[in-house]
């Protein structure tokens, strides 16, 4: 799983297997650690309401997707999920959770475990 945060926007990509194994659990996260000890964990669950859910504590970046998307989201069809969140000071964070594609610059970046292409999205 991949983590990409500038002001206000959140943006989380997943391997396929990482998709796979969401749909089967129900959750999914990973880590960066520190030098100090310190642990940043960042987590998607798919949530039982009909809204998503972002928080922050103790460390732990959440995202509840509710299931509808998250069925919708493993169709072939759909890249991804964006939605826009509202804060406390009126303004809104932005939530991107994507497939993970292959860079087409990299060449020789790993490319096994990601999405190829619109028939492999699933």
């Amino acid at each position: 799983m991949k983590l990409r945060c500038t002001t206000d926007s959140i943006r989380i990509r997943i391997r396929r297997s990482e998709m796979e194994t969401f749909l089967l659990q129900g959750e999914l996260s990973d880590r960066v650690g520190f030098p100090g000890g310190e642990v940043l964990v960042f987590a998607l669950w798919i949530y039982q309401k009909a809204d998503f859910s972002l928080s922050f504590t103790g460390g732990n970046i959440r995202v509840g997707i509710p299931e509808t998307e998250v069925r919708r989201w493993a169709s072939p069809q759909q890249v991804g999920i964006e939605k826009y969140l509202a804060l406390p000071n009126g303004q809104q964070v932005h939530l991107l959770i994507e497939k993970d594609f292959p860079c087409q610059h990299r060449a020789d970046e790993d490319k096994s475990d990601t999405f190829q292409d619109l028939a492999d999205r699933n």
